[in-house]
């Protein structure tokens, strides 16, 4: 036995059994030389292991580079994209203004004429049934321009909304709405538009109630409820956002419109279902789930296959664009209203019979009962017929508050148009031509004693934009109220807006009334830094 003491631990001992009863035990100890052998596949074992690490980890760097590179890629699309609806809105949009002011201002100031002419010329002159009719057609085909014109801000608001829902980014502000106030702000405007195509437009905001066998009851509440039951109906809210539900509602009856024929009949129909989405959670404790509420949107026009009805709500789906459309519509129309729909929880769903048998819509919208009264103001749920005649009113309530307006943009049709609309209002207006003319201005105003009450300033403009202009006009001492007027329609350019000290942002193209609605709400509480979407 002449083993290394050393390698005592490592012995390993047999027993071998011989035939007969001697009995020899062995035990075997490494050698040397063995173990420097063994000790040399053991570094092999861990040079291999290290490699093994090694190239795991240089596979996985790979790996999150070729990610963070593709991440890269995506945001640079989607930042390019963005870029590209930013300067598609603000392109259009500002040309559009032009064309809605214009045909404000000609239609108020034909009305104005009209009158006029009659004061002055008397009952022995009067203007004859003949040439009324003629001036009467001339203000109809002004609202139809400014109707059509309408039609190229919903393409817009498509792109928009869907790069957010595609995005995923697309939020929603939850407040109690009435869903007769919203069906009716939003079909309101296109009687003109049913008129003209001779299309017979239908809006029933009567209280309805689906039957216990989901079908619909024809007869109002009004005429099977007792007065205390209609008192509860008018207190059924949705919680929800007022400008995308009334979205919802405008994209589904224009679709209508496009594909009822001359001659056909589309009906807006709301319908209380008080069974309607069980499983809908109310958050806030002042208000009880009660159902939902249906708005249909049905008419009589082409209808749909089934082979169509398969494809319906995806993104970029036109049916025969050319023959049915004449080449309208972004093709997203759909995909958003069904986006907007389900993040207020609710449903959308289409029903066709085929083609030739028209088509119906239907949304289904979690309903709330609210503890608070609903306002006379809303929608007269008490059997009232809707108004359905076209008429052609002047919004010229005049606000001596902000009687000096400062007009600034660097086009300069628009502060023509703009300063024409009101200063035939009564407003006195004076101008500038981009961001550094309105400081400038200013500042001599402050000097010279030039009173302004308000400004309307553009945001893209060139030397000064007008984000710019007002933050120096905030650290000027300025403090009269600056309300931001802006193609760019997407949220982020109206927040910066905001940030930069405007009180509200307008998007373009703007009414009067857009206007008249931000001096009320400044009279109101003077907030200053209002981020409300005012026209949207």
């Amino acid at each position: 036995d002449h083993h290394g003491r050393n390698y005592d631990d490592r012995k390993k001992r047999f027993v071998i059994n011989q035939l007969g009863s001697t009995t020899f035990t062995v035990t075997f100890y490494p050698t040397d030389k063995w173990i420097s052998k063994h000790r040399s596949s053991s570094n092999s074992v861990i040079v291999l292991v290290l490699t093994i690490g090694v190239m795991f980890f240089m596979s996985t760097a790979l790996y999150d580079h070729l990610i963070n590179q593709q991440n890269a890629k995506k945001d640079l699309v989607m930042n390019t994209k963005r870029q590209f609806v930013r300067f598609i809105s603000h392109e259009i949009r500002t040309p559009l203004n032009v064309v809605h002011i214009g045909m404000k201002v000609l239609t108020t100031e034909m009305i104005k004429l009209i009158a006029k002419c009659s004061n002055i010329l008397g009952d022995k002159y009067a203007i004859s049934e003949n040439v009324k009719q003629i001036m009467n057609d001339w203000l109809v085909l002004l609202s139809e321009t400014e109707s059509n014109s309408d039609a190229a801000i919903l393409v817009l608001n498509d792109l928009i909304n869907y790069d957010k829902i595609d995005a995923g980014t697309l939020k929603i502000e939850i407040e109690p709405v009435y869903i007769w106030d919203i069906v009716d702000k939003a079909v309101s405007p296109f009687y003109v538009q049913a008129r003209h195509a001779d299309v017979e437009l239908i809006m029933d905001l009567e209280i309805h109630k689906e039957d216990d066998n989901n079908s619909y009851n024809n007869n109002s509440i009004n005429s099977n409820a007792t007065g205390n039951d209609k008192n509860e109906l008018k207190k059924i809210v949705i919680l929800g956002d007022r400008i995308k539900l009334n979205q919802v509602v405008k994209n589904l009856t224009s679709n209508a419109l496009k594909f009822t024929p001359s001659g056909g009949k589309v009906k807006v129909t709301v319908t209380w279902d008080p069974n309607g989405l069980p499983n809908y959670n109310v958050e806030d404790d002042q208000y009880s789930h009660c159902g939902s509420m249906i708005v249909s949107v049905e008419d009589n026009g082409y209808g749909l296959s089934e082979e169509n009805m398969k494809d319906l709500f995806k993104e970029g789906v036109q049916f025969n664009a050319n023959e049915l459309q004449a080449g309208q519509g972004s093709g997203l129309g759909l995909a958003i209203v069904k986006g907007l729909v389900e993040l207020h929880q609710g449903k959308i769903s289409a029903k066709s019979d085929g083609i030739g048998c028209g088509c119906t819509f239907t949304v289904e919208l979690p309903a709330v009962f609210t503890i608070e009264t609903r306002g006379n103001n809303i929608v007269d749920s008490d059997g009232n017929e809707c108004n359905n005649e076209i008429e052609i009113t002047l919004d010229e309530s005049f606000d001596e508050k902000y009687s000096n307006v400062l007009v600034v943009d660097d086009i300069a049709a628009n502060r023509k148009m703009v300063c024409r609309l009101l200063r035939g209002i009564g407003y006195t207006c004076f101008e500038a031509v981009d961001g550094q003319d309105c400081v400038d201005y200013m500042k001599r105003a402050d000097n010279e004693f030039h009173s302004v009450d308000i400004i309307l300033m553009d945001y893209e403009m060139p030397r000064m934009n007008g984000p710019t202009a007002t933050s120096v006009l905030r650290d000027f001492g300025i403090k009269i109220p600056i309300i931001g007027v802006t193609g760019n329609a997407l949220k982020e350019d109206k927040s910066f807006f905001i940030e930069k000290g405007a009180n509200y942002v307008i998007t373009k193209p703007w009414r009067y009334s857009d206007l008249k609605l931000v001096m009320n709400d400044l009279n109101n509480d003077n907030n200053i830094n209002n981020n409300d979407d005012i026209n949207d």
